[in-house]
Formats: C-alpha cells, structure tokens, sequence
C-alpha cells in the first residue's frame, strides 16, 4: 500500500450502485520526492440521484504559494455547488454554460481568498444519459472503451502547444513526458489571465469507463501501459497498482536524448500522484 499518509487530502470515493454494478473511487499519494501532497481528487454521488456522480481531480501547482490549498477549496466549492443543485431541471441545451459559469466564479473567489493560489481542474459530470468534461490546465481526463483508453481532453501547456501546433508534429504525445518544459501550464485556476475553460459533452454509452489522472502519473506512465494495468488488475486494485507504477517503475529514456539539452529521463515518483476513476461493471 502507499497511501497511508495522505488520506485527508482527498474525499475517498466509494463502491456505489452494486445492484447497477457501478465503481467509483480515487487516490492520491505525495509521491517520493516532495514533502507536501498539493493534489486532491472528488468522487461523489448526488445524495439526491445516485445515478448522478462527479469525478474531480485539481493540482496545485507546486511553484506558487498555497497550491494545496488552491486545489482543496475549488474541490469543496464545487463538490458543494453539486451537492445543492437540482439535477431534475431540463439540463441538455445549458449545462456547459451552468458548469463554465460556477468554474469562472470559483476561479474568482479562489484569487479573493487565497493568494498566490493556483491549481489545475480536470472534471467528469456524469449525468443519466451524458457526461459534461471541463478541463483547465494539464491534469486529463480520458474515456475506457473496449480495449482503448481515449484522452478526452487536451493539456492547457506549453509543451502541448508545440505538439499540435502544426499537426501531430515530429514527437508523440506519450514522448513529451521528456521534455523538461512539459511543467509549464498555460492555463490554470487562480491566475489572473482571461480564462476560457475548455468543456465537452459525450453521450454515456459511447464509454465503459472514465479516468481522471494528474501530471505525476501522466508525466510517468504511458497511456499503454495504464490501459496494461487496468488490464492486469481487478478494479478495487487497480488504482493502487496504477499510484505504485508512478513511484517505482524503472527510469524510461527517450531516444537520442543526449543530442538535446530538453529532453531528460523520467523520474518516477517525483511529483503527487492522484487518479479518480468511474467504471461501469460487466455482469
């Protein structure tokens, strides 16, 4: 096990819905290197429709003041706006503009409250028949269908920015974990640039799952070999398995680093690591 220091940090998710034969859960962990875990993951049910859930994952970014608080107090404000609204209403032509109205007015009280705070957002509304996703920053989110895992959003980076720039370009997504400027975010929670939040709708049956990572798994662990573990685990173990491949897997190197000052071997277990998952249960 590796989360035993850091259970206050996140509200834990539970097995819900057994008779729908439904998952949902996450985990965080300080990882190896750092002292403080700036992470913190949501995973709930509406206490009014359980059929309703929200998955979040926020990342404090290291490099400002009080990013652990900044990642904690948009989780509770937006657990908090979920817990209290009314899910019966008619949502399929504004619930994009609802969610992208309430991120914009966290975002506003969290640079009145807490300052230098900043943190990443990556959210999952599940709703009965669809799934609203908003993403602000470089934690992901991403769909599990069949034998595929999806990235649904795309990454608010630096780095990113230079992959699609002109197309998929000379690098692929998961070779981007060696460059060194992959930490830079170009967008985030608590700034003071304009924010635009980036929001999608998906319909319900076109995922069997849904999994919220941040950059410490990600910036580790390719998209093959998460979609191996998901493979390789039961769903109650796979979280763990997923948090002790960001800390103790080997080193991967990129090849022909040595002929770039930008690229650098991974380093497992430098950063929080904080994943949240959804799945749907085969009878």
């Amino acid at each position: 096990m590796v989360l035993e220091k850091e259970n206050s940090r996140l509200i834990k998710g539970t097995i819900f819905n057994k008779s729908n034969l439904e998952y949902l859960n996450c985990v965080t962990n300080t990882g190896l290197l750092k002292k403080n875990n700036e992470d913190f993951a949501v995973t709930i049910a509406s206490p009014s429709n359980d059929k309703i859930k929200l998955l979040i994952v926020c990342d404090g970014l290291g490099g400002c003041d009080n990013g652990d608080k900044a990642s904690e107090f948009v989780c509770d404000k937006l657990v908090n706006w979920f817990n209290n609204f009314d899910f019966n209403s008619d949502l399929s032509i504004n619930i994009q503009k609802i969610i992208t109205k309430q991120i914009r007015k966290i975002n506003s009280e969290l640079k009145r409250c807490i300052k230098g705070g900043q943190t990443t957002l990556t959210m999952a509304l599940v709703l009965e028949n669809q799934t609203v996703i908003a993403n602000i920053g470089d934690s992901r989110t991403y769909k599990i269908k069949d034998d595929e895992l999806v990235q649904l959003t795309k990454d608010d980076s630096e780095i990113w920015k230079f992959l699609y720039r002109n197309g998929k370009g000379r690098y692929t997504k998961d070779e981007l974990r060696f460059f060194r400027i992959n930490i830079l975010v170009s967008k985030c929670l608590g700034s003071g640039f304009c924010l635009k939040i980036n929001t999608d709708i998906i319909d319900n049956n076109l995922y069997d799952g849904l999994l919220l990572m941040s950059d410490g798994i990600t910036d580790i662990v390719s998209d093959k070999r998460i979609k191996e573990l998901l493979d390789e685990n039961d769903y109650n173990d796979f979280l763990i398995s997923l948090i002790n491949e960001a800390n103790y897997s080997e080193s991967e190197f990129f090849d022909g680093m040595k002929e770039s000052i930008f690229k650098s071997p991974t380093i497992p277990g430098k950063d929080n690591e904080t994943a949240a998952l959804y799945l749907k249960l085969k009878k």
